[in-house]
This record gives C-alpha cells, structure tokens and sequence, in this order.
C-alpha cells in the first residue's frame, strides 16, 4: 500500500454504471475543502516562506505550533486586531497536524526531512 491511503497503484478501482468508466476509487473529498480559507492559509504560509524559509514550520514541534495557534485563537477572542489571528491560528493547526500525522506515520525518522522527501518511505498503515 501507498503511503496515502486512496492514492498508489493498489488502490480499488471502480466502474460507472452509467458510462463504464474506469478510474480509482475515491477516499478522499479534497472538492470539500474551504477554498478562501485554503488559499488564506496558503497565502500565510507564503510570507512565512519569507521570512523564515520553506518547510522552516515543518521542524517546529506540534506542542510550539498548537501554542502558537492557541495564542492567536485568544488574541481573536480577545478582540485583538493588530494581526490575522485566525488565519494564523488555523495555519498552525495545519501545521500542528502534519506534524502530528507524520510523527505518528514515520516517528523520529521524519524530523530534518520536508513533507515531500518524507513521501518517499512507505509503510503498511494509511493516513
């Protein structure tokens, strides 16, 4: 099995009824996804490409980025505009999470690699 689960040469392959197409089976709903709020967080992780460099945030432990996340929740609470507090927050979630998955996935191995050279080891158990 692939390392993502729905997405690998194994994956079950499934017949339109209507038509007879053929493709993969799907597992995945990425057309469900927020499409202002992916692309704000994407926006966010842009300038901090910038000013920290790429996959910087991946090397944060997911304790700091929960944190992080939960200090700009509060801020928000709080009624501070000085900054995009729930933008922030909900990118450190993000990157809190694939810490997350890829700690679990892959333990300690992953911790001086990016997500992408992460994908080039496989294992038994999909996300």
């Amino acid at each position: 099995m692939g390392m993502i689960r729905g997405v690998s040469a194994d994956t079950a392959i499934v017949t339109d009824p209507a038509t007879g197409a053929k493709q993969s089976a799907v597992v995945h709903r990425c057309d469900l996804l927020p499409p202002l709020a992916t692309l704000h967080v994407a926006g966010i992780l842009h300038g901090g490409s910038s000013k920290y460099g790429d996959w910087n945030w991946f090397k944060i432990p997911m304790a700091e980025s929960l944190n992080h996340a939960l200090i700009h929740i509060f801020a928000f609470l709080a009624g501070d505009t000085s900054d995009d507090h729930l933008g922030h927050a909900a990118c450190r979630m993000m990157m809190a999470l694939e810490r997350y998955l890829a700690d679990e996935k892959f333990g300690t191995l992953v911790r001086d690699l990016t997500p992408y050279q992460v994908a080039v080891f496989q294992d038994d158990r999909p996300f």
